[in-house]
This record gives structure tokens, C-alpha cells and sequence, in this order.
């Protein structure tokens, strides 16, 4: 009888084990199709990222920037004849200091 219990329980063991190692052979394989599915993201965000800094790349160009600026604008570049010196400028009048209200007469004073 007590062979019988014995093997009974290390047949339970066994059998718990199995149904263990199945179980978390699932897991690894669901966390494993996580793994593949973050990566693809990743690169799928990696190729946006490159995108997007080439479409800067191009958006930012000096020299497309330069005719944009004249087609919307209508601006020109600063020419020569418009840089002036500091002493070439006419000096403005400097106006007088506003008076200040006097508050010393007030009736109370301000602690």
C-alpha cells in the first residue's frame, strides 16, 4: 500500500512539473512574440525618425530657405548701401524724467 502512495504522489509530482514546463514554454513564447513585435516597432520608428530628419534635411536648406523667402516675402537680402555706422545715425533727443508724485504729505504713512 504504501509503494502504491508513493509512486501515486511522485506520479503527481511529475505530472505537476509537465503541466508547469508546458505552461511556461507558452509564456516564453507569447514574451518572445512581445520581443518581435517591440522590435519591429522600433525599427518601423527608426525608419520615421530617418524620414522625417531627411525631410528636415531638406525643409532646412539654406538655399531652398533663400528662394522661399523671396517667392512668399518678397524680401531681398541686405544690400550694401543699407549698413550704416553708429555715428552715421541721427542722435534723438533724450526725453525729460517724469516727476514722480510726492507721497510724503499723504495722510497716513505707510508702514
Amino acid at each position: 500500500m504504501r509503494k502504491w502512495l508513493v509512486r501515486l504522489v511522485s506520479l503527481m509530482i511529475v505530472l505537476g512539473a509537465c503541466i508547469q514546463m508546458f505552461v511556461l514554454k507558452y509564456r516564453v513564447i507569447d514574451r518572445e512574440d512581445e520581443l518581435k513585435a517591440l522590435h519591429a516597432q522600433i525599427m518601423e520608428d527608426v525608419r520615421a525618425l530617418h524620414m522625417l530628419e531627411a525631410e528636415w534635411a531638406v525643409k532646412n536648406n539654406p538655399e531652398r530657405l533663400y528662394r522661399f523667402v523671396l517667392k512668399q516675402q518678397g524680401m531681398a537680402p541686405i544690400g550694401a548701401d543699407q549698413i550704416r555706422t553708429a555715428e552715421s545715425l541721427p542722435i534723438r533727443p533724450v526725453p525729460p524724467p517724469e516727476s514722480r508724485p510726492d507721497w510724503s504729505d499723504a495722510e497716513g504713512e505707510l508702514d
